[in-house]
This record gives structure tokens, sequence and C-alpha cells, in this order.
């Protein structure tokens, strides 16, 4: 779970989305903490599996946010492709 949190939260500092990346460093950390207070209270490992789950889950949650505002233009301009799109979005 560090390891996503630092992976996601580098990706999103890297885009100039540092708050973002800082709160999903937390969040991602929080859930290792929770785990390892899980493992030493003598919890079922179901609870851990459903951690994971919440995790995978919310990475894809939060990608989808940050991400759904690029438009067809941006997209092209980040893999360096002439784009087809004039800046107001319409087709050239």
């Amino acid at each position: 779970m560090v390891a996503l949190g630092l992976t996601s939260s580098a990706a999103l500092i890297l885009r100039g989305k540092v708050l973002g990346g800082i709160v999903s460093l937390v969040f991602f950390c929080g859930i290792a903490v929770a785990v390892e207070i899980i493992r030493t209270t003598d919890v079922a490992g179901v609870v851990i599996g459903a951690f994971i789950l919440i995790g995978i889950g919310v990475i894809v949650f939060v990608k989808a946010l940050f991400f759904r505002n690029l438009n067809q233009h941006h997209r092209h301009q980040v893999v360096g492709l002439p784009s087809p799109y004039t800046e107001n979005g319409e087709k050239k």
C-alpha cells in the first residue's frame, strides 16, 4: 500500500496536483497502518483482503476524477501527436 501511495502521489505531483498527491499518499499509508493494526489484533484475513480491494477501487476512482477533464486536444498533445482538434475541441 505504501508503494501504491508513493507511485500515485508522485504521478499526481508531477502533473501539478500537489494536494491530490499528498492526500493519496496519506490515504494509502493510512491503509497500511490500519492493516498492521488489524494484523496485531487478531482480526480475520478477510478484512485485509477488503482493504486491498478498497485501495484498488480508490485508485481507479481517483484516476477517473482527475483525468475526466482532459479533452481530445490535450490527449494528443500529451503523446506528442498533431491534434485533429481545434483549441475549442472541435474537429478540424
